[in-house]
């Protein structure tokens, strides 16, 4: 498989060698190793030595990928925000602090307020940061 025409890719600079990549239809694929679910691929024991589609994203386009030191995230068109990989310091956004090996929904709030309409994410060693175009629909 060529990706010729990707539009984004990103890869984690923290020696945590995974690399997520944004392939032009909107589908987001990962490999790499393969510890703390942070490929997304569920309950996968082997590294991934090619490009594969993360199949719990495969029905949602996507705009925009990142990747941290152990997790990864994606945008998707509709404005959601998924997390997967290495949870112990709540850099996965799901409130718990614990390791998904599958990509779970974000759940953005502002002053206890739902957000919706994620538009970039930023992912940094222990921590991310998401930037929500209408917070409050």
């Amino acid at each position: 498989m060529i990706f010729d025409r990707m539009i984004r890719n990103s890869m984690s600079l923290f020696l945590q060698p995974v690399l997520i990549l944004l392939y032009f239809s909107g589908h987001v694929y990962s490999w790499g190793k393969f510890e703390d679910g942070r490929l997304g691929h569920g309950d996968l024991t082997e590294d991934i030595k090619i490009p594969r589609l993360i199949p719990a994203l495969a029905k949602e386009k996507f705009v925009q990928v990142a990747a941290g030191s152990s997790v990864s995230y994606a945008v998707s068109e509709e404005g959601k925000a998924y997390a997967w990989g290495f949870g112990e310091n709540w850099q996965l956004g799901n409130g718990e602090d614990d390791d998904q090996n599958v990509p779970t929904l974000i759940r953005v709030s502002i002053q206890g307020e739902e957000a919706n309409g994620v538009i970039f994410v930023s992912a940094g060693g222990q921590h991310a940061s998401l930037i929500a175009s209408n917070p409050f629909v």
